[in-house]
């Protein structure tokens, strides 16, 4: 598979291209200018996914995809920016945008949330649904189990099992500390503020049996 990044950020550029090289995807383009940018849509090698921050020096990124009129239809587009206002929601929707991802998530929510888009379903920050929940919502971008990662839904099932955080902490071979995060995580995402909703919504969701 072919990704094209659009990101001038030093830090970031390493970050998204070790992870693809965890992946095996040896196709990784990385350019932060806008006449990059449109040499590299404009040209016959058409990327599979597209990850792109919205602002880089002097220009802005969604300005040149949508003079460009780049057909999204078989190429995936996320979005991934720590600066996300309603104005740059409603640009990544127009764009057809399949993620819009927060820079401030971690590696292993940014990680998820791409495999997510790969494998052909929708994916947004619970971060940024908290905040535009209707404008994401309207365009099938919402948050769903899925965005939850496999060490979240693991734990979020223990519990529904009415296992401790000591227990789970014992049974997974990890720190207490390290249980009590995630499931603050899970929380956080789901915005759900008690242990016994979390519960609930597992059983609800087909985690655990009432």
């Amino acid at each position: 598979m072919k990704l094209l990044l659009i990101e001038d950020h030093p830090l970031v550029q390493i970050g998204i291209k070790s992870l693809f090289k965890k992946k095996n995807w040896s196709d990784v383009k990385v350019v932060s200018s806008s006449e990059e940018i449109e040499s590299s849509l404009e040209c016959h090698s058409i990327p599979d996914l597209v990850i792109t921050d919205i602002m880089l020096p002097n220009f802005n990124v969604f300005e040149i995809l949508l003079r460009l009129d780049f057909d999204f239809t078989t190429t995936k587009l996320i979005v991934l920016s720590a600066f996300l206002n309603e104005s740059n929601i409603k640009d990544s929707i127009k764009l057809g945008a399949n993620g819009i991802i927060a820079k401030g998530d971690s590696m292993e929510e940014i990680e998820n949330g791409i495999d997510i888009v790969i494998n052909g379903q929708n994916y947004t920050s619970p971060s940024i649904l908290i905040n535009f929940k209707g404008m994401v919502e309207s365009r099938g971008l919402s948050f769903s189990m899925d965005c939850l990662t496999p060490r979240e839904k693991e734990i979020l099932t223990l519990l529904a099992k009415s296992q401790s955080i000591k227990e789970i902490s014992h049974f997974l071979s990890i720190s207490v500390k390290t249980v009590d995060k995630h499931r603050s995580n899970l929380m956080r995402k789901l915005d759900i503020h008690t242990q016994t909703e979390l519960v609930r919504y597992a059983i609800r969701v087909g985690l655990a049996k009432a």
